[in-house]
Formats: structure tokens, C-alpha cells, sequence
């Protein structure tokens, strides 16, 4: 279309349907962001209103460095996406980092407690 926006046609319901509810998805290491095409849609006035971001938890003990539990601790900010590989394979200790998907028209969670720290 333009302004960074593509248009992707699917022959099949299915196709469709998948693509839109199983994203976001992940291309060439870049999040890509799908939402149904609306009739007035005007990407000059397109507005972001969900977005993928990365957060860290800073100073997290080892202990809490497992998968499920990362992403149960990010399902508080967000939708969690992805683990950083760093973080999953306790390559650096100072922070966690977890991508969430978050909705931009709610308020934004600024700071998650764990165990009163």
C-alpha cells in the first residue's frame, strides 16, 4: 500500500484466518504486525494501537531463568511472543529479556514486583 504498510491476499478463508489470529510473526529476525484490511483504512492516518515490545526484568535470579516461567512473568505486562536466546541459554545474569505484545490504547505496565523486589 504504502508508509511501510503491505496488502496480502489469501485465496482461502483458512489461510487467512491463521495468518491473522496465530501472528505476530517473525521474518528475517523482524516482527510483523497483521490486521484485517478495513474499507476506509488510509495508511497517512493509520494509527498503531498494538506493538511488540522487548522487556527486561533486571537483576532476576537464576532460579526464575526457565522458560514458563519468564513468559508467565512477561504474561503481566503483555501477550508473551519470544524468550530472548540469550536469556534462555544464561548467557548474561543482569536482566531477562521477554518480547510481549502490548495494546497501546490501555495503559502501559510500568514496573512488576517479584517476591517484594
Amino acid at each position: 500500500v504504502d508508509n511501510g504498510f503491505y496488502m496480502v491476499k489469501c485465496e482461502r478463508l483458512a489461510d487467512r484466518e491463521k495468518i491473522i489470529i496465530d501472528g505476530p510473526w517473525m521474518l528475517f529476525d523482524h516482527y510483523l504486525a497483521v490486521a484485517r484490511w478495513t474499507p476506509d483504512f488510509a495508511s497517512p492516518h493509520a494509527k498503531v494501537e498494538k506493538t511488540l515490545v522487548w522487556i527486561r526484568f533486571p537483576g532476576l535470579n537464576l532460579l526464575y531463568y526457565d522458560e514458563s516461567v519468564l513468559l508467565g512473568l512477561a504474561s503481566v505486562v503483555g501477550t508473551p511472543v519470544k524468550v530472548d536466546t540469550n536469556t534462555l541459554s544464561v548467557e548474561r545474569g543482569r536482566f531477562a529479556r521477554i518480547c510481549v505484545g502490548i495494546d497501546l490504547t490501555l495503559p502501559v505496565v510500568g514496573k512488576v514486583n517479584i517476591n517484594g523486589h
